[in-house]
C-alpha cells in the first residue's frame, strides 16, 4: 500500500498519465515482478532476433531505446505498450525537441522505431494497444538544406597547386566526389578494385557489391598516387578539405556563413549524387551507388 502510494505520488509530482495499469506495471517494477512482456525486453528481443538489419538501423534502435529510457527517468512516464499512445506521442516530442534541443528529424526516426516494434509486437499478438497507428501518431521530418559542390567546383579543386599535406587531402576528397563513397569505403581501396575504368567494391553500409564508372579525373588521382591512396583520419580531412576549399574561393554565403567552413568529407558523397542527377544520370544508377532505397529519400538527399 505504501509503495503504490508512493508510485502516485511521484506520478503526481510528474504531471504524468496515471491509470490502474500504469501504477500495476510501477508496482510490478518496484517489486521486481514483472510477468508480462515488457516493452524495453522485447524491443531487445526484436532487434537480436533481426540479424538482416543494417549496423547503422541497429544503432537507431539502441538510440531510441536510451532515449525513452532517459525519458521514464526525466518524466516518470512509465512507456510500455499500453502507454504508446497520443498522449505519450505529444510528450515524447515535447521532451525529444525542448529537453534535448533535438531535430524535427531525430524526433521523427525515433517514433519510426518505435511504431516498428509496436508493428512487430501487434503481429505477434504481444500488444493490443492500436494508437500508434492514428493519423497523429505520424513520422515528422522536413527538408534540411545541406551544401553540396557543384562540378566547376569540384574541379577547381582538382586543379589547385597545394602543397605536400593538403595536396593528399584534395586527393582524397575529390575522389570521394567522383565516385560518391563514402570514407569508410573509400579506405578499402585497393588496386584489386580497379578493373579497366571501373571501381569494384561492397559498400560497407549496406553490403552490396557495386561497379562504379570511374571519371578521367578519377583514374588519374589513382595512378598518381600508383594505387596505393594515402591514408588520412576523417578529422583531419574534415579540417584539411576546409582549407583547400577555401583556396579554391569556395566563398558564397550560405546562411551567412562562407560555404568552405561547412564542407565536410560527406560533402564528397552529396555533391556525386546532385551532380549526377542534375547531369541526368539515371537515378536507379545513382541509388545503386550511394544505397538509398527508396527514391523519395533519394530526392531528398539531392540538394535541387
Amino acid at each position: 500500500e505504501d509503495t503504490i502510494f508512493d508510485i502516485y505520488q511521484n506520478l503526481k509530482t510528474k504531471d504524468s498519465l496515471i491509470t490502474n495499469q500504469i501504477l500495476k506495471e510501477q508496482l510490478d517494477v518496484r517489486l521486481d515482478k514483472i510477468e508480462k512482456e515488457d516493452f524495453f525486453s522485447y524491443m531487445k528481443l526484436y532487434v537480436e532476433q533481426k540479424q538482416e538489419l543494417r549496423k547503422t538501423t541497429m544503432k537507431d534502435y539502441l538510440q531510441t531505446y536510451n532515449t525513452l529510457k532517459q525519458f521514464e527517468i526525466s518524466t516518470g512516464y512509465l512507456v510500455s505498450f499500453e502507454s504508446i499512445n497520443l498522449d505519450f506521442y505529444n510528450r515524447f516530442k515535447d521532451y525529444m525537441l525542448n529537453s534535448l534541443k533535438h531535430s524535427i528529424n531525430t524526433f521523427g526516426k525515433r517514433i519510426k522505431m518505435i511504431k516498428s516494434i509496436m508493428n512487430y509486437a501487434t503481429e505477434m499478438g504481444v500488444n493490443k494497444n492500436l494508437e500508434y497507428q492514428k493519423k497523429s501518431f505520424k513520422v515528422l521530418n522536413e527538408k534540411v538544406s545541406r551544401i553540396y559542390l557543384s562540378t566547376d567546383e569540384v574541379n577547381s579543386l582538382y586543379d589547385l597547386e597545394l602543397n605536400e599535406s593538403l595536396n593528399k587531402s584534395r586527393d582524397i576528397f575529390v575522389l570521394m566526389c567522383y565516385l560518391g563513397i563514402r570514407f569508410s569505403d573509400y579506405k578499402k581501396i585497393t588496386k584489386n578494385n580497379i578493373h579497366n575504368t571501373y571501381l569494384d567494391i561492397v559498400m560497407q553500409k549496406t553490403n552490396e557489391a557495386v561497379s562504379i564508372p570511374l571519371h578521367p579525373h578519377a583514374l588519374e588521382i589513382i595512378k598518381k598516387w600508383n594505387y596505393e591512396l594515402p591514408t588520412i583520419s576523417n578529422p583531419k580531412l574534415n579540417k584539411n578539405i576546409k582549407k583547400v576549399c577555401k583556396q579554391a574561393h569556395i566563398e558564397e554565403l550560405v546562411e551567412g556563413i562562407p560555404k568552405y567552413k561547412l564542407v565536410t568529407c560527406h560533402t564528397a558523397r552529396r555533391s556525386f549524387a546532385t551532380n549526377g542527377y542534375i547531369s541526368d544520370v539515371p537515378i536507379r544508377d545513382l541509388m545503386r551507388i550511394t544505397g538509398h532505397k527508396k527514391e523519395t529519400t533519394f530526392l531528398n538527399y539531392v540538394q535541387v
